[in-house]
């Protein structure tokens, strides 16, 4: 698998995994990163993703959040030589409940960063998200302050 497709998984993990409900998947995706939203403070490793962002995610009888997570503008670049990469994209999320009707949640800016190990494989080392537009997003973040 080249780095280009490695990385491409990594960035659709990161949906497939919170749009079904895999919290503990999605966690494990920033094993040795951190994830930050604009202004906050970043929270490093699975653990800390986990208990202080995920545990805020409102699961239905599914055990989905009943989203989808879609990236747009993916602008991709990897320095092979020095085994890092970035990319840059908008993510927007639509939700339907049984109460919500199917609509647009949120949309932000994702600057992803990346490092390959001695393995060769390639890993989250940070993600940032700017610029955010919310919507309707009480059921989907519990005690949502946005």
């Amino acid at each position: 698998m080249t780095s280009t497709d490695q990385i491409r998984h990594l960035l659709n993990a990161y949906s497939f995994a919170l749009d079904n409900g895999d919290l503990d998947g999605f966690a494990d995706l920033f094993a040795r990163g951190e994830w930050v939203f604009e202004g906050g403070v970043p929270l490093s490793g699975r653990h800390e993703v986990r208990d202080k962002l995920l545990s805020r995610v409102v699961l239905f009888s599914d055990g989905s959040p009943r989203t989808r997570h879609l990236s747009t503008n993916e602008d991709l670049q990897i320095d092979e030589d020095i085994g890092t990469a970035q990319c840059r994209r908008y993510v927007t999320v639509i939700q339907q409940t049984e109460t919500l009707p199917l609509q647009m949640i949120y949309s932000g800016e994702y600057l992803e960063e990346f490092a390959r190990d001695d393995n060769g494989t390639w890993y989250y080392v940070r993600l940032s998200i700017s610029r955010p537009f919310y919507g309707d997003l009480h059921q989907h973040i519990r005690s949502s302050q946005a």
